[in-house]
């Protein structure tokens, strides 16, 4: 499977997770009120390898970041976070619950989740929000 498709298949999968209410495939410029919580995700680092004659082996970190709501100076910081605790459990869930995301990959191998976050940025906006990483280990001929 390529990055693209995978990367399709993690935003499919946390678009179904109760409490995300968007996960586009094409970021965008912006992200409205009305499409939050927004789950993006992002392609990180990979292992390259030859597993055996003719096999191959990927290992590649992906980055999901849910934005759950803006930081705006001089509110409270409670209710950014009380809103963001759900998604950890949701989110974490999912990914152990699809593996292989639906048969397509060898293995979702590792599965961090980075906490709850003040401080995430996207073009220029502070944003409320939680953070996954995950190891997607994939094998073909």
């Amino acid at each position: 499977m390529s990055v693209v498709d995978t990367r399709k298949k993690i935003q499919d999968l946390v678009r179904a997770i109760d409490g995300v209410k968007s996960a586009p495939y094409e970021l965008p410029d912006a992200l409205s009120t009305d499409a939050l919580p927004c789950a993006l995700t992002w392609p990180g680092k990979a292992a390259w390898s030859l597993q055996a004659a003719g096999l191959k082996r990927q290992d590649r970190t992906y980055v999901t970041r849910i934005y759950v709501l803006p930081v705006v100076q001089g509110e409270g910081i409670n209710d950014g976070c009380q809103r963001c605790l759900p998604l950890l459990q949701n989110v974490g869930a999912a990914f152990l619950a699809d593996r292989t995301l639906g048969s397509t990959v060898e293995l979702v191998d590792a599965i961090i989740d980075g906490g709850y976050s003040a401080n995430m940025l996207y073009r220029g906006t502070m944003y409320h929000g939680v953070e996954f990483t995950t190891v997607v280990t994939e094998k073909w001929t």
